[in-house]
């Protein structure tokens, strides 16, 4: 029998993080986006797992020095975010600050 679309995506999403762990940031790279597409085939694109996904995915371009690819993960992390949240969360500073940016309450 084989393993449901979940538990797919929760062992590559185990896989990645042993991986990043290790310092094999390609491997782990590989497996978070694995585990990102699988999850999207059952889920919408704008839930919060998917920004955390896109956090861990930015996170990992900037450990392989891929600076524009992590923050277009930052910067859509940041918008699905804020669409869920609001713009008061913990997600929103979460995902400014690894942008770079300092969290100021938008007027």
């Amino acid at each position: 029998m084989g393993q449901s679309a979940s538990q797919l995506v929760v062992k590559h999403k185990q896989t990645a993080d042993l991986f990043a762990f290790k310092g094999h940031y390609q491997m782990a790279l590989q497996n978070y986006q694995d585990a990102l597409q699988l999850y999207l085939k059952s889920a919408k694109s704008d839930t919060s797992q998917v920004a955390d996904f896109l956090i861990q995915i930015g996170s990992t371009y900037l450990k392989l020095s891929q600076y524009e690819e992590a923050l277009k993960c930052f910067e859509k992390s940041l918008e699905i975010y804020s669409k869920i949240f609001g713009e008061n969360d913990s997600h929103i500073i979460m995902a400014c600050d690894k942008i770079g940016w300092t969290y100021q309450k938008m007027s």
